[in-house]
């Protein structure tokens, strides 16, 4: 075989093996370095854990531990867990757990937030739990039909005038309910709420006495409600402590002088000073102000026991004069029979003969004495009957039967309140 020969067989042969390889054959060598080099295991390099928010590392007990902070209702607490992973894990689901909270909350209609939000409130005013109150429920609460406080006030009046209480008495609870329901009267009474209450009191212009039978009366109100199955609520808005009041002695007449408090309209009273007896009179000259002053000043019964009693309760022609207090007169619905003294006996006669009449209106009564007699303390009649009495027969208990009264509060207030020589010259006074 000839070179020639050779050499076309050989170019030949190349020409075929170039016609099977793919163009970009010259690459070989690169790409076999890059496979040899992607075959090699490359360590990586550790990568340091983050922790979560509320998570820190603390020392406890020698060892590292760590904390998980997180707050409930306001309330913080702390949970320690001995690995990293374990405490990022439980604030990622603390973490979780509100963002779901807010996104259903969030995804509520606003009907349902604006309920929610009511709701929120009324508890924050009365001082309750939410979750309290649904487990209350859920535990089988007793659920009672809700009533508006002006409903209920006006419910509560005629309960009493239906009861046969006296004008007085209703008028009493009318005179608080009625301002009360101005302010609160659309309110459910389970939703009154108790700091808006004492802010109401505080803003009055109210003596403490008078704030506190305010306080005492509108309790009433509520306990009625109650009994009635009506929801009052479990927070009480009126349990309200009572201002203190200062401890004075009981205004009474003294022996020298009836004044007691002088009337600042009349000049001419001034520097006059009028005995009891000169006030009696004076008043036995009133018609319908005589029987009233001497039953209360001499015989211990009240002004509106006095107003109410007739002509045929005074029985002052039998061996012992007495004179009838019918229950339905008595304050406390009680009928006593109180004996009289040699004084109070002649007064009595001395008023009738002056033409002085019963019953009379506790209206017409307070008008005629305002009118045309020397001012006195407040129930100064009554409490002087109350001092004198005690302190010239020594008996409590005969003197709180006398006066209708309990002889705790005889003992309490009208104990030592006049010397015994006072006691004996007014019990010797005659017209």
């Amino acid at each position: 075989m000839t070179r020639y020969h050779l050499r076309s067989l050989v170019c030949n042969s190349v020409q075929k093996v170039l016609a099977i390889l793919p163009p970009d054959c010259h690459r070989f060598p690169a790409m076999l370095a890059q496979q040899e080099n992607n075959n090699k295991i490359v360590p990586m390099p550790k990568s340091k854990t983050k922790l979560e928010p509320g998570v820190r590392e603390v020392p406890k007990h020698g060892k590292t531990k760590y904390e998980v902070t997180f707050f409930v209702k306001g309330e913080r607490f702390r949970k320690y867990f001995d690995t990293k992973t374990d405490a990022n894990r439980h604030a990622k689901s603390i973490s979780s757990g509100k963002k779901k909270s807010i996104a259903g909350l969030l995804a509520l209609s606003d009907e349902i937030k604006i309920d929610l939000l009511n709701v929120y409130n009324r508890a924050t005013r009365a001082g309750y739990d939410l979750q309290v109150a649904c487990e209350l429920f859920e535990r089988g609460g007793e659920i009672r039909t809700p009533i508006k406080f002006k409903d209920a006030g006006e419910a509560f009046l005629a309960a009493k005038r239906a009861k046969g209480c006296r004008p007085r008495t209703v008028q009493t609870y009318q005179y608080i309910i009625e301002p009360f329901a101005l302010t609160f009267g659309e309110f459910d009474f389970h939703e009154i709420p108790k700091t808006d209450v004492a802010e109401w009191l505080q803003s009055q212009p109210i003596a403490p006495r008078t704030y506190n039978n305010y306080l005492n009366n509108l309790s009433t109100v509520r306990n009625w409600v109650e009994a009635q199955n009506n929801d009052v609520g479990k927070i009480d808005p009126f349990s309200i402590e009572e201002k203190l009041l200062d401890e004075s002695d009981p205004c009474i007449v003294e022996i020298d002088d009836v004044r007691h408090v002088t009337d600042p309209n009349v000049k001419y009273l001034e520097s006059k000073k009028v005995s009891i007896v000169a006030y009696v009179k004076a008043a036995c000259a009133i018609k319908k102000c005589g029987l009233v002053v001497v039953l209360v000043l001499f015989c211990g019964l009240r002004i509106e026991e006095a107003c109410k009693t007739v002509m045929a309760d005074i029985k002052i022609n039998r061996k012992k004069p007495i004179v009838v207090v019918r229950a339905q007169v008595s304050k406390v619905r009680n009928k006593r029979n109180v004996e009289l003294q040699p004084n109070a006996v002649a007064w009595l006669k001395y008023a009738i003969e002056c033409g002085c009449v019963l019953p009379v209106t506790p209206v017409e009564f307070f008008l005629n004495r305002k009118r045309k007699l020397i001012r006195t303390g407040p129930n100064a009649l009554r409490h002087s009957f109350c001092s004198y009495h005690l302190a010239k027969f020594k008996n409590k208990n005969e003197t709180a039967y006398l006066a209708g009264n309990s002889p705790d509060i005889i003992d309490t207030n009208y104990k030592e309140l006049v010397e015994p020589e006072d006691a004996d010259e007014f019990w010797s006074l005659m017209p």
